[in-house]
């Protein structure tokens, strides 16, 4: 299992469900757990009460499949790599289900690096040719929530046993590292630990994940900061701030904001 699990908010501040709006997460079988953070799925029927869906960065990619489209070339997408949150107002009817793939394995199950699918929204047609179509189709049109992930694990065991990729080895173990300090480090510690060069691992960043390293690594603390506060909401603030390595607290407000768009202290709200 991966060292690092990171969330999104609706896992956060939704943790009762309602009938408009239902946002799930759900585990992939062990085998799949190095690759795959988790399933998740997000339904929305329009109601009087406005809803707003927010997404953070969270250093991972995103293959989502829309269960209500008309298009089958439409019907899934890849989302890259996100350095700042969006909200989405949702006025329409959604019924979404996503594969949310660490950064770091995603290379396993694209064709390019994560860096070239650089726009927020990439069709899988235009990744994968026409050869995926059939593939989206069957997944979209079972019926059974569970049976459709089943079906995508296995699709995602093919990607695995065909895709013939190398791993960049740089870039696996300073992620590595980053998971395992959960982002309490700077760059010049990690070039240091892995006997690489600073501009080295900047290059190899921008080249397959297109994101700068230290841009990475922020979102990892951020992350891991994020879930400390999930998960010990008594926990002061200062004490917080003090176990990721942030210098003071208004440093950490102010990186905490910027990729949240809330201050902690409103994020159960």
């Amino acid at each position: 299992m991966s060292l690092y699990q990171p969330l999104q908010p609706p896992k956060i501040e939704n943790r009762i469900l309602n009938s408009d709006y239902n946002y799930q997460e759900f585990p992939p079988s062990e085998d799949l757990k190095k690759y795959i953070s988790c399933y998740w799925t997000m339904d929305y029927h329009p109601s009087e009460v406005r809803k707003l869906h927010r997404i953070i960065p969270d250093a991972c990619v995103d293959i989502i499949f829309n269960l209500n489209s008309n298009s089958v070339a439409e019907a899934a997408f890849l989302t890259g790599l996100m350095t700042e949150f969006e909200i989405v107002n949702l006025t329409n009817s959604y019924s979404l289900l996503g594969i949310r793939i660490f950064a770091d394995t995603a290379h396993h199950f694209l064709k390019h690096p994560i860096a070239e699918w650089s726009t927020r929204h990439v069709m899988l047609e235009d990744i994968y040719g026409d050869a995926i179509l059939s593939t989206i189709e069957e997944i979209v049109t079972i019926s059974s929530r569970s049976k459709m992930m089943e079906k995508i694990e296995n699709e995602l065991r093919k990607w695995l046993r065909y895709n013939k990729q190398k791993v960049n080895h740089l870039l696996n173990i300073s992620i590595q590292y980053m998971y395992e300090y959960q982002g309490n480090l700077s760059i010049s510690s990690l070039a240091k630990k892995i006997n690489y060069s600073e501009r080295s691992i900047r290059r190899t960043f921008q080249e397959l994940l297109g994101v700068c390293p230290k841009e990475f690594i922020n979102i990892i603390r951020f992350q891991n900061t994020l879930r400390g506060l999930y998960t010990n909401p008594t926990k002061r603030l200062t004490d917080l701030a003090s176990t990721y390595g942030y210098y003071d607290q208004s440093h950490f407000i102010h990186h905490f904001k910027r990729y949240y768009g809330k201050l902690p202290t409103q994020i159960s709200s």
